[in-house]
């Protein structure tokens, strides 16, 4: 799911991850634009984000931050979704 950091979590973004937690559908939370706020700013963001999504049924790990102008957190992210495909490929 990708949230747009400069506003964290909207009443649709919410939905979805209700959405997704009801059908028990595994996701991982993206805040995107990560390079448009200060990083103090950005880290309570995620912060906030990933407290509200601790327990729920179907979240996948941590929430990621990336920017696509810069490429910060491309690589993380990625990687992040290789392990995940190469664990369900071994299932």
């Amino acid at each position: 799911l990708v949230v747009d950091a400069r506003h964290g979590l909207m009443p649709a973004d919410r939905e979805m991850v209700d959405f997704l937690c009801g059908s028990r559908v595994p996701f991982q939370v993206v805040l995107s634009k990560a390079d448009l706020l200060r990083k103090e700013d950005l880290a309570r963001r995620w912060w906030h984000v990933n407290e509200e999504l601790k327990g729920r049924a179907g979240y996948v790990r941590e929430v990621h931050m990336v920017s696509a102008v810069t490429g910060a957190g491309m690589a993380a992210l990625a990687s992040d979704i290789y392990r995940s495909s190469a664990k369900k490929g071994k299932n």
